[in-house]
């Protein structure tokens, strides 16, 4: 007996550590059976006596069936420890002894089938005996149902005593489990409420247990409960903020006071989060203190939206500053409907500056409206009425005011209402810029739209407007406007190119890869600004030549919208190319003539000296004896061959053409040649940006043997003039040209001497034509004359001889051989 009880208090033990309750209720079947039983049930209650766990031991699975066919009702199983069943107690204990009247009843109810007629004073198959099992509190948590003692016996009450013992052993250990159960239960559900709440929270121990984090904690640092130690959160706050957090969290801690505070922490992905920090200190059910419950939310969005805020002050308070505005407040008492006169209304000076006002000389209250515009003044008064009405609080316009000087100013005007919940006004705070420089830069703007408009039609441009590429992926943005002039150049109904890929279709193979190249730089943010030449395919068939240039605007430091022009220069090119012909010719020309062509970049700013030399023809430096084709290499090298008798008015010459007195230049002068002796040349060059860049071209002649051979036509006519003077006669020149035939009159006089002047009694100023000295012939003598001209000049005499009549100026006739 002492071992049996030995173990059915091993057994007891046994229960206070199972893993469960249905496992606790098969440890208390086996020690009862082991305890002298042959067949045991054993049933837990739930609060409401409904059967939580069962454990059988010697029961079939037929003799199952038939128990659970005739289960209780919980009412039942409740009545079977009440007053109806206390004949059948023994101790704590009840037994049914099949031989006391009412007995087999309540056995067949409860238990397995029986059979009747067994004899007295051993266990009959029909006895029944079951064990409550009570808790601390007296309250029963289930029985056990024991049949067939193994002995063969009845149980005496010491008997049922030793059971009752284990009884409540066993019922304590079921307790226990059930309290743990309940513990690990409502652990599930507050951790499963911390982790759906969405932020940050753990518990700190006032012991050394290490904290307790929730799954978002590890979510949103990118912990492991693994790796995660009591340091946690010191491996996660921002090194700036640690110390301060760390002091007075201790202190709230040692004072068992609640917490609050911002810091930043660490991410997963490394960056830092501004996080709001609130704890309350967490104390038992006996006024001990456990530790702090701490939650945490990311307040990241609002730290940066009040950072944002304070800058967007700083820039408001700069930018009414820097705009030169002035703002006025109006009261009112708040009682008053709307668009009732304020009872107090300040302007600041600045905004009397606008209008050219002193606080002293503004007329006040509504003293604003007197000067507003008078074509304005109706529609800004009607304006205030409707949003009075409609209780707007926020009114921007832009209207006319009249400055104190006479002067009209445009003025934009903002302000806000405050009222109160029945929209009567308490109070208006406005702000007034003035815009008048802006307004005028509109209307310029409008102008030069116009202009661009003009423009473009005039020049047959078409105009095209498209999105930026978006991402590595897209070659081109997207089309959004396409003038009907770009389709007319390219030969495609109205609407086309739909897209890029449409216009580039068309682009002339041998342009292709050049244009993909610029466009290409241009999408990298390497070439800004793509202007070029390419040829494309016309519907047709036939090739035209293409100009474009395309611009990207900056939209807040990203790509915006792509502006676009394309210009048909097929004709251009075609008078390009002829004009390429035309140089070869005149290049030609000159070299025929043996004169020379240079091509030099324009004067610098601010510079005394023509620009660097780009090109000249090899002839220009022989003229000067250099026949190595390079030289000269500059201008500065040219002149400093020129006489310097002959520089200071070359010089001159080139600054008057700097300063556009002198469009053209043409000169003759003198340079030494190489060998040393003086060269006479021709000079002459103009300036010019037709062909997009400035240029300055020029030509250049050796006229050396041309100025020996007027020299000495000079001295010739020298000694002519001599030698008729000499005679008392005198002499004229005069240039005939194949009309003089028929028209006598075009004779052009160059030179007529003094003693033919003095023979008629005429000054040189009276006779300064050919026709005025025709007119001095006698009229009989006069068609003569014109007969013999006709004749010498289409016959080969060398010369002719003849006598005519002249009328003086005093009117007398003087005979004159010529």
């Amino acid at each position: 007996m002492p071992q049996r009880a030995a173990n059915l208090l091993q057994a007891a033990t046994q229960v206070l550590h199972a893993q469960d309750e249905a496992e606790a209720l098969q440890v208390i079947a086996q020690a009862v059976h082991a305890d002298g039983w042959h067949s045991v049930i054993v049933h837990s209650y739930d609060d409401d006596w409904r059967i939580a766990h069962a454990a059988y031991v010697n029961i079939s699975d037929e003799d199952r069936q038939a128990l659970d066919t005739r289960a209780m009702t919980a009412e039942e199983r409740a009545a079977t420890f009440g007053p109806a069943y206390e004949p059948y107690r023994i101790s704590r204990s009840y037994f049914f002894p099949a031989e006391q009247p009412g007995a087999l009843t309540v056995i067949r109810t409860m238990h397995l089938p029986c059979s009747e007629g067994q004899a007295p004073g051993s266990w009959r198959p029909d006895d029944a005996a079951y064990i409550p099992m009570r808790c601390a509190e007296n309250k029963i948590i289930g029985r056990i149902t024991i049949d067939g003692p193994l002995d063969g016996n009845r149980p005496d009450q010491k008997a049922f005593e030793k059971l009752e013992a284990f009884a409540d052993l066993a019922a304590l250990g079921i307790s226990r489990l059930r309290a743990r159960a309940r513990q690990r239960e409502a652990e599930h559900t507050v951790s499963a409420m911390m982790n759906a709440v969405g932020s940050l929270i753990w518990l700190t121990y006032d012991d050394d247990r290490p904290p307790y984090f929730n799954e978002e904690w590890y979510r949103f640092t990118g912990g492991s409960p693994e790796d995660e130690v009591s340091h946690a959160f010191s491996q996660h706050c921002h090194p700036d903020d640690l110390p301060e957090t760390r002091r007075s969290f201790r202190a709230a801690v040692a004072a068992r006071a609640p917490w609050a505070g911002e810091y930043r922490l660490r991410k997963h992905d490394g960056d830092f989060a501004w996080m709001l920090e609130r704890a309350r200190p967490l104390f038992s059910s006996n006024g001990d203190y456990i530790g702090h419950v701490c939650t945490a939310v990311d307040i990241s969005a609002e730290h940066h939206a009040k950072e944002e805020l304070e800058r967007e002050r700083d820039r408001l308070a700069m930018a009414i500053d820097a705009s030169g505005g002035g703002h006025w407040e109006a009261e009112y008492t708040g009682k008053e409907p709307p668009n009732s006169k304020p009872i107090r209304r300040t302007f600041d000076q600045r905004l009397l500056d606008i209008v050219g006002y002193a606080q002293s000389d503004f007329p006040g209250g509504h003293g604003w409206d007197r000067i507003v515009h008078p074509d304005d003044k109706a529609v800004k008064a009607q304006q205030d009425r409707l949003d009075s009405v409609d209780h707007v609080e926020r009114r921007i316009r832009e209207y006319r005011v009249l400055h104190k000087d006479g002067s009209v100013r445009w003025v934009r005007s903002s302000y806000l209402t405050r009222s109160t919940h029945d929209g009567l006004p308490l109070r208006q705070v406005g702000f007034v810029m003035d815009i008048t420089d802006q307004k005028r830069a509109e209307q310029e703007l409008r102008r030069e739209r116009d202009r661009l408009a003009i423009a473009l039609m005039a020049a047959g441009a078409g105009l095209w407007e498209g999105t930026f590429p978006n991402g590595a992926s897209q070659k081109h943005g997207e089309i959004l406007y396409v003038s009907p002039r770009i389709s007319e150049i390219a030969g495609y109904p109205t609407g086309w190119p739909a897209s890029h890929d449409d216009w580039d279709a068309i682009v002339h193979p041998d342009d292709k890869v050049a244009k993909e190249a610029q466009d290409a730089q241009h999408i990298k943010g390497n070439l800004p600004h793509v202007s070029r030449e390419y040829r494309i395919r016309h519907k047709d068939g036939s090739t035209r030549w293409v100009r474009t240039a395309y611009i990207t605007t900056d939209d807040h430091g990203r790509p915006g919208q792509t502006v676009g022009v394309v210009l048909d220069i097929t004709e251009q090119k075609r008078i390009e190319q002829t004009l390429h012909r035309e140089r070869d010719r005149l290049a030609l020309a000159i070299e025929a003539s043996g004169g020379a062509f240079w091509e030099s970049e324009p004067a610098r700013p601010g510079s005394d000296k023509q620009g660097a030399i780009l090109h000249h023809s090899s002839r220009m430096g022989e003229i000067a004896g250099y026949a190595n084709g390079v030289w000269p290499r500059s201008h500065d090298e040219w002149d400093a061959i020129v006489l310097p008798e002959d520089q200071v008015i070359k010089d001159q010459q080139d600054a008057a053409h700097r300063r556009g007195e002198l469009p053209h230049v043409a000169r003759e002068y003198r340079i030494r040649h190489r060998d040393g002796s003086i060269r006479w040349v021709r000079s002459c060059y103009l300036s010019s940006a037709a062909s997009g860049e400035p240029r300055s071209v020029g030509f250049i002649m050796d006229i050396t043997n041309e100025r020996l051979a007027a020299q000495r036509l000079q001295r010739e006519r020298d000694r002519l003039a001599l030698a008729v003077e000499a005679s008392g006669g005198g002499f004229a020149d005069a240039e005939w040209s194949g009309e003089t035939l028929a028209n006598p009159s075009t004779v052009k006089l160059t030179t007529i001497s003094n003693r033919i002047c003095e023979l008629l009694g005429y000054s040189q100023d009276e006779i300064k034509t050919a026709a005025a000295f025709r007119n001095l012939i006698h009229p009989e003598d006069r068609a003569r004359n014109d007969q013999q001209d006709q004749q010498y000049f289409v016959s080969d005499l060398p010369r002719i001889t003849r006598e005519t009549r002249f009328i003086c100026k005093d009117g007398t006739i003087r005979w004159l051989r010529a």
